[in-house]
């Protein structure tokens, strides 16, 4: 067993989660350093949006910047439905 201090803000949010949980505080540290390690970037890099984007629009077509409001409303029409 290792013992870690911790500031008194940190502890108690950390508590009032394992409390609205219903859960020991060792699982929801479990589980924040498990979403911790899922994301994909190290905490030091810069999130570039651009790679968010990239992938999003699964498309043929090889100039997207010529049809960028016709792509996207058809995009959007698809996976949303109809807003009109």
């Amino acid at each position: 067993m290792v013992e870690l201090v911790i500031q008194k803000e940190l502890a108690e949010r950390l508590q009032a989660i394992a409390q609205r949980e219903n859960r020991p505080l060792e699982a929801v540290l479990q589980s924040l350093l498990e979403l911790y390690e899922s994301l994909p970037n190290q905490p030091n890099e810069l999130i570039d949006p651009f790679d968010t984007f990239v992938d999003s629009l699964d498309t043929d077509l090889t100039d997207l910047s010529t049809t960028v409001r016709e792509t996207m409303t058809e995009y959007y029409r698809k996976k949303f439905g109809n807003p009109d």
